[in-house]
């Protein structure tokens, strides 16, 4: 899945158990990704962009095909 336009943020349970998104592109725009946003989703990677600055709760819990996480926030700066 890709954005259009100028998203700021992926809001709460947007993409909960949504089991057919294995991949997503998260905008450079997007500064805080929802609670729940994407719980037990099919995802198997994800980057966060540097101007994410918050991750609400379980945003990426059950995610179980999840292989790779990467970003800012997945390395603690």
């Amino acid at each position: 899945m890709v954005f259009d336009g100028d998203v700021k943020s992926i809001g709460d349970s947007a993409f909960k158990n949504c089991n057919s998104l294995t991949g997503i592109t998260i905008p450079k725009s997007v500064t805080s990704i929802g609670r729940e946003a994407f719980y037990n989703s099919g995802l198997t990677s994800i980057s966060i962009p540097d101007g994410v600055s918050s991750i609400g709760e379980r945003a990426f819990f059950e995610c179980l095909s999840m292989k790779e996480f990467s970003g800012k926030l997945a390395s603690g700066e």
